[in-house]
């Protein structure tokens, strides 16, 4: 039987999950602001700029590997589209491999059919978004897994330790929110379990790995290393707002709706889990897995505090695997009827499958649809912009109309700086002056005041989509003093004389 979990159930269970994203070939955008940030900087990379922060061209502490990878695909020909539906397909196949070969050696085949089975439904009620997104992160999350199959492997060798620190720090390089999870698994390493030996070798090849980038960082971003809105060494003591948002986070870790039953079904099966933690104490043999979930609940407190939530549900996710597996387990081992254990796991599955299921083909539908129109709606401009910006230069336009109109297809800045989890915002003092100027250069209502933000700004090209926006004070000045050198039914753009 156990022949016929990893041989045939799992991957027929890729292909069940991978479903929606085969049907529609189309990658997932509900949560878009992280995936239109992908493919502005890959844009940028492939305009030569690393380092860059595509919205605004300020450096941001974020690595580029990720866009670098896309980047690399890019110049091979496919559309970043069809590009980020294969990263997706392989990020979902090697996690759920990289799930079941841990699960597996830490408790049983059967367990880990079960946790992967529940997979989507961690990950989208317990975890941090959509098991279809295809932001650094989730690229990233094979590489941690399977640098965690060598950390919890019994009887570690010091090349499974030296093949961890790699995994570990390409993880980091990708998506650098494994600060404290990665630091206090090696610190446990040092302080719990006193293997100084495995513990040397393993801080050794992350510092090979990570201190070439942070030297090179230092050097780019110098002070403002330290001083983004993402992180902070101290943020007060904890109060009553913190602690009642960490309880509302704990509960649903994506901030879903408390009122939603499928959160509670979700933070149950945790409950259930940690239970079965404790029941199953005695066990040595989960030892080691055990504690991991004493560091990941530990490193999801320090992420918390020192980032943000935002930061801290990417932690919870594998806080919420590790716990789901206990639930199973410990499910299978109660003294209950023989078809009761089958059917409350027949039930969660159908569960978590169907609401997989419902969830993503529901919103594929919903944004496919809102894509075309906003594919019409560029239609017209796609050319036409082109020949009045520069890389270089600021574009003026609404927040709305460059995050979806521009900011994924043209390599332009714009004031209209937002804060998106794909990567590390950039500092206090930049991006609150940028929010500022922004406010004021959109209430501008004389020529003066328009043309001072312009000119520190370098901005001589304006897109206006026709509408609402031209009741905003500084395209109505710009309608009257700007030449129109292009219109249809959607848009205006309109240049600095």
């Amino acid at each position: 039987m156990s022949n016929i979990y990893g041989k045939y159930l799992l991957p027929l269970l890729m292909l069940l999950i991978l479903l929606p994203l085969l049907i529609k070939l189309s990658p997932f955008l509900v949560f878009s602001p992280d995936i239109e940030y992908v493919k502005a900087k890959v844009l940028r990379v492939l305009e030569g700029e690393l380092y860059a922060d595509p919205i605004t061209g300020f450096p941001t502490f974020h690595p580029p590997y990720y866009h670098l990878f896309l980047a690399g695909l890019k110049t091979l020909g496919p559309s970043l589209n069809h590009i980020l539906v294969g990263v997706t397909v392989s990020n979902v196949a090697l996690l759920l491999l990289f799930v079941w070969r841990i699960i597996r050696r830490q408790f049983n085949e059967r367990t880990a059919f079960f946790t992967c089975l529940l997979l989507p439904f961690i990950i989208e009620f317990m975890g941090c978004g959509n098991i279809f997104l295809a932001t650094a992160f989730y690229f990233s999350l094979p590489f941690y897994l399977a640098g965690l199959e060598q950390y919890l492997w019994p009887e570690r060798t010091t090349a499974r330790t030296i093949a961890c620190g790699i995994l570990w720090g390409l993880a980091f390089l990708i998506s650098p929110g494994y600060l404290f999870l990665i630091g206090l698994a090696v610190a446990a390493e040092l302080l719990v379990h006193r293997r100084y030996r495995q513990s040397l070798v393993l801080i050794g090849t992350l510092a090979a790995m990570l201190i070439p980038f942070f030297v090179q960082a230092y050097q780019i971003f110098a002070q403002s290393l330290f001083g983004t809105g993402a992180f902070s060494f101290w943020r007060g003591f904890p109060d009553f707002e913190l602690l009642t948002t960490l309880g509302r986070y704990l509960v649903s870790p994506f901030g879903r709706s408390i009122g939603d039953i499928r959160v509670w079904i979700g933070a149950g099966v945790a409950v259930f889990g940690l239970w079965g933690m404790i029941r199953t104490r005695r066990d040595n043999s989960l030892g080691p897995i055990r504690g991991f979930v004493a560091v990941a609940a530990a490193a999801y407190l320090f992420t918390f505090y020192h980032y943000l939530p935002q930061y801290a549900i990417r932690v919870h996710l594998f806080f919420s695997i590790i716990v789901t597996a206990f639930a199973i387990h410990t499910l299978f081992l109660m003294n209950l009827r023989r078809f009761i254990r089958p059917a409350i796991l027949v039930i969660l599955a159908v569960f978590g499958m169907s609401n997989h299921f419902n969830y993503s083909l529901y919103h594929f539908n919903k944004q496919n649809a809102r894509m075309i129109k906003f594919d019409q709606a560029r239609a017209g401009i796609c050319e036409q912009l082109g020949d009045y910006i520069e890389p270089d230069q600021y574009l003026l336009a609404t927040a709305h109309t460059y995050r979806h109109f521009v900011m994924p297809h043209f390599p332009v800045h714009c004031l209209a700086a937002y804060r998106s989890g794909e990567y590390y915002q950039l500092t206090s003092a930049v991006s609150d002056r940028l929010q500022i100027d922004y406010t004021r250069l959109m209430d501008c209502n004389n020529l003066e005041c328009l043309d001072s933000y312009c000119r520190r700004y370098r901005i001589s090209t304006a897109l206006i989509r026709n509408g609402p926006e031209f009741k905003i004070a500084a395209f109505q000045q710009i309608a009257r003093h700007w030449e129109q050198v292009y219109g249809d039914d959607d848009f205006r753009i309109y240049r600095k004389p």
